[in-house]
């Protein structure tokens, strides 16, 4: 975890350092589709998500996330909420929530329970309409649906990092 920490971090201050005035128009469009993931020793997480812009800078749309390592597997599928916050830069800060339903196979375990997350993320902009996105999520379920420290858990939190794409 102290990894992840620190890369976010390091992200952040990068971020921030590069952040100029916005050249080219920030193209939102009427959908988005976005791919996240970690790479953790052994463990593997993918995130992806289809978003329709209700508003300019509000999102509605569904997720999906699948986790593997040697000794478990995690599904998670949901509906989520996203909000952005214009600046007069390429960076755009994000919050979201969403509601789903999550599922955790681990030996002879199988635990599925519904999930509430909660993201706060910042988008870099490469292109108008392409961006470069890292975020911090976090989890509750109704059981024990996440894993933290090898043991079977009802939160969970983690550091994505992914690219978007709108039109």
């Amino acid at each position: 975890m102290n990894v992840r920490l620190n890369l976010c971090l390091l992200l952040t201050i990068a971020s921030f350092s590069i952040a100029n005035a916005q050249h080219l128009p920030i193209y939102s469009g009427n959908s988005e589709i976005s791919t996240a993931g970690s790479f953790d020793a052994g463990r593997t997480e993918f995130s992806f998500r289809y978003g329709r812009y209700i508003d300019h800078l509000v999102q509605m749309g569904f997720y999906v996330n699948f986790e593997d390592s040697s000794f478990y597997t995690r599904t998670a599928l949901g509906a989520l909420f996203t909000r952005s916050f214009d600046t007069p830069t390429y960076l755009i800060p994000y919050v979201g929530a969403g509601l789903g339903y999550g599922r955790i196979e681990r030996g002879g375990e199988d635990n599925t329970g519904i999930e509430l997350t909660f993201l706060l993320g910042l988008r870099y902009f490469i292109t108008n309409n392409i961006s470069l996105n890292g975020e911090f999520h976090a989890g509750v379920s109704s059981d024990d649906t996440f894993l933290d420290n090898a043991e079977v858990d009802s939160v969970g939190m983690g550091f994505r990092i992914g690219l978007s794409y709108s039109w």
